[in-house]
């Protein structure tokens, strides 16, 4: 009798705690079904179904609040969660900070996530717009994701045929009209990079955010090695600048040398890059080479944090090390080190 007691209680409190919700009749599918189809519209048939209703009616409802409410909103609720804790990461400007927040956003998720899936549950809260929208919402949305899309493409192409008849300035405009309709446009990235880079204009090119990965361009990684090989001492320094804080995003995708046979003789190192990687390996080593003293610094210093980015720059750091200059194999020997 006592246990009896208790389930009807803790029924009670859950039935009170789901009323907000079931009032409304958006939310309460299976009871709408049963009146639709169970329930005579006319007298006196109306009143002899009740006593058939009345108990269907409760089981569709106990099952609205328990089940197919609850289940509908399993969506909203991690899109919420999503919202709070992982929409907002500035990987670019606070790299340290985003990467130190990832334990407590991943420890807060399944508290959020809860919470907000038992409060939307018992509570009657409005749908988020993006899963309650109708077809024709839905149909309209994808068609202006579809005409952004093709202007997009559009800009793009414009950038490029600028950049191509020389017109770098018109080439940088439209690039960032494609990137601010797509930030991860990253061809549009490497033509505004290039055009900048040709203009002489390097600043704002190490403004430019890292996710947008413009050394996996061929076409600026060989631009970029003909700059460096001519540079002035600042603007190699500069470039070098650019080159250094491009690792982080360099060492998502190491590229790693095509597979062999045993039987193949393992061809030289730089007749496995590319010609953009040869190009840039070339340039990097004339860099040492400079007679300015903190150009060479800067470069085993590059070196050191990109070894594993850039293909030849591992071998080359330790070349360093082993060579005959004392400075120079102390630095980079103190960098392997690490």
């Amino acid at each position: 009798m006592k246990s009896l007691t208790c389930i009807a209680v803790l029924a009670g409190l859950l039935i009170s705690l789901n009323g907000c919700a079931v009032f409304n009749r958006q939310n309460t599918p299976a009871l709408n079904m049963v009146e639709k189809h169970l329930v005579p519209k006319e007298q006196p048939g109306r009143a002899l179904s009740y006593p058939l209703i009345i108990p269907v009616g409760a089981v569709a409802a106990t099952m609205d609040m328990f089940i197919f409410h609850p289940v509908s909103v399993i969506s909203d609720a991690w899109d919420d969660t999503e919202d709070m804790l992982w929409k907002k990461l500035d990987w670019d400007k606070q790299y340290a900070t985003t990467t130190a927040s990832i334990i407590p956003r991943t420890t807060l998720t399944p508290v959020v996530l809860t919470t907000d899936f038992l409060v939307r549950s018992c509570f009657d809260i409005g749908r988020r717009s993006n899963t309650s929208g109708t077809t024709a919402d839905k149909n309209e949305y994808a068609r202006r994701q579809q005409e952004r899309k093709k202007q997009e493409l559009m800009l793009v192409k414009q950038a490029e045929e600028a950049f191509n008849t020389g017109r770098f300035e018109t080439a940088v405009a439209a690039s960032e009209k494609a990137l601010a309709l797509n930030q991860y446009q990253y061809q549009a990235a490497a033509i505004k990079a290039c055009a900048l880079l040709r203009s002489n204009k390097i600043e704002p090119v190490l403004a430019m955010p890292l996710y947008q990965n413009i050394f996996k361009n061929e076409a600026f990684m060989i631009l970029f090695a003909e700059k460096l090989s001519g540079a002035s001492p600042h603007e190699a320094i500069q470039l070098l600048s650019l080159l250094e804080r491009n690792h982080y995003y360099m060492d998502a995708n190491i590229r790693k040398p095509p597979r062999q046979s045993a039987a193949q003789v393992k061809p030289p190192l730089v007749e496995q890059a590319s010609h953009a990687e040869t190009k840039l390996l070339e340039a990097v080593k004339k860099s040492l080479r400079h007679e300015d003293r903190a150009i060479q610094l800067k470069t085993v210093q590059v070196l050191a944090i990109n070894n594993r980015s850039f293909y030849g720059f591992k071998q080359l750091l330790q070349d360093v090390a082993n060579g005959p200059d004392p400075v120079l194999a102390f630095v980079a020997r103190n960098k392997t080190a690490r």
